[in-house]
């Protein structure tokens, strides 16, 4: 099953809007501009998309990850490489703490970091939607890109993959990272038509170019 050119500009237009919201949660946390990619959206069998997330298998990675569920469902995740996840809590709780005294704080401030941008994301695909999309806890990996996605993919799921990824960036410091949203066939199936329901929403809105 493949997007054709108008859903996957639909769905790309709808991540943009939603990840608006997550990046203008994240500024407000850390008291920074954050930049955020347009996003990129692929379909991919199971092995291309854990190519994709492994990247460089010699980077440690941390990422918060949840399920959700709704008209579709699939996982969400914030990935970070591990250096950097450091730096985004010394700029969450401020520069009095050094990296090692927030070593301690990492795992339950990522959580916290995870659930406001992942859910402010989601939030904003079900209000465009007009659904409603709800998520479970979400719960903090740590190591390898293949290891983490061996802990949020399940090894049955053969299918083909929405894998979609928004960089997005901190100005004036080196934190980066994803937020991607893995979704399977049937999810993917749900996901179409609501689309098409948004998309033949928004054109019923327009003004008629035939009318005189």
């Amino acid at each position: 099953m493949m997007l054709d050119a108008l859903e996957r500009d639909a769905v790309t237009e709808l991540l943009n809007v939603a990840v608006s919201r997550s990046a203008a949660a994240l500024s407000r946390m850390v008291g920074k501009p954050v930049a955020m990619s347009v996003p990129d959206v692929r379909i991919l069998s199971r092995a291309e998309a854990l190519d994709t997330i492994a990247g460089n298998r010699n980077t440690s990675l941390i990422a918060v990850g949840e399920q959700f569920s709704g008209p579709f469902s699939g996982r969400a995740l914030l990935v970070f490489p591990e250096t950097r996840s450091l730096h985004l809590v010394q700029a969450i709780v401020g520069e009095h703490l050094t990296l090692e005294e927030i070593a301690d704080l990492e795992e339950d401030a990522m959580i916290e970091v995870g659930n406001v941008i992942l859910n402010n994301c989601l939030s904003g695909i079900a209000n465009m939607l007009g659904c409603r999309i709800e998520a479970t806890l979400p719960h903090c990996f740590q190591g390898g890109g293949e290891r983490i996605f061996k802990r949020t993919i399940r090894d049955d799921d053969d299918g083909i993959i929405l894998f979609t990824s928004i960089d997005f960036s901190i100005r004036d410091r080196d934190i980066g990272g994803f937020i991607i949203l893995l979704m399977d066939l049937n999810a993917i199936s749900n996901l179409r038509n609501a689309v098409a329901r948004y998309v033949d929403g928004i054109r019923r809105s327009l003004p008629d170019p035939h009318s005189p």
